[in-house]
């Protein structure tokens, strides 16, 4: 009696544990489950996260892209509206440049100096001097027309005072103040004479090298460049 009571607790025990395997089995599969789905979230996460970075990579990109286009189409603009601002200028001191040549020409200023008055010659004298005092000639516009205007007078009026007053005719007396400021400034300021001559020029309103380079050397008889040499400056 005591073998089979033995036996069915021994019998009993072995069902226990065999259900305790079925169930530790159950709950490893569980376990394996959950790793398995919490690897798959971090995989998708990871690669959610640089599908992101990447877009973001693309977008910041094509925003330097367009801002790069966008660059270069400004400057492009803002250098052609300059050259185009660049070129009408100089057409137009040079034009100035040419008539006021022409019409200096073959002016007979002896007879127009007999017809003044005292009073015309003395007040365009005393414009003559203001127009020098405050550099005038430094407008690189300034012409025999422009300036017997602003004077109220005419320019034979004008020319004749200037052949009177300097024996110069009207270019030959601007060309000649602008080179002399050329040189004040040389004087005044050490540095000016590492620039550019084109700029320098241009301080005294001469609208190109060549132009100041060819008045420079009509003026002083000899270059720029060995003027200065020979000056040292």
């Amino acid at each position: 009696m005591r073998v089979i009571v033995s036996d069915f607790i021994y019998a009993s025990k072995v069902k226990d544990l065999l259900r305790l395997e079925d169930y530790m089995s159950v709950v490893k599969k569980g376990i394996n489950y959950n790793h398995s789905l919490i690897n798959t979230i971090s995989l998708s996460t990871t690669e959610l996260s640089n599908s992101l970075l990447f877009t973001r990579g693309l977008y910041f990109y094509i925003a330097a892209g367009i801002f790069l286009i966008f660059s270069l189409a400004l400057f492009t603009f803002l250098i052609r509206k300059i050259e185009k601002r660049t070129i009408n200028y100089l057409s137009v001191n040079q034009l100035s440049f040419v008539l006021d040549s022409l019409l200096t020409i073959d002016t007979n200023p002896d007879c127009d100096t007999d017809l003044m008055s005292i009073e015309t010659k003395i007040r365009l004298i005393e414009y003559i001097e203001k127009f020098e005092r405050e550099h005038g000639y430094k407008d690189p516009l300034v012409s025999l027309t422009t300036l017997s205007t602003s004077f109220g007078t005419n320019r034979s009026y004008l020319s004749a005072i200037l052949k009177e007053r300097n024996n110069e005719n009207f270019n030959t007396y601007i060309n000649r103040l602008r080179v002399e400021y050329v040189l004040e400034l040389l004087r005044s300021e050490g540095d000016l004479k590492f620039c550019k001559v084109a700029y320098i020029s241009s301080l005294a309103g001469f609208s190109s090298h060549s132009q100041f380079s060819t008045v420079f050397k009509r003026v002083k008889g000899v270059t720029f460049t060995k003027y200065i040499k020979e000056e040292s400056f």
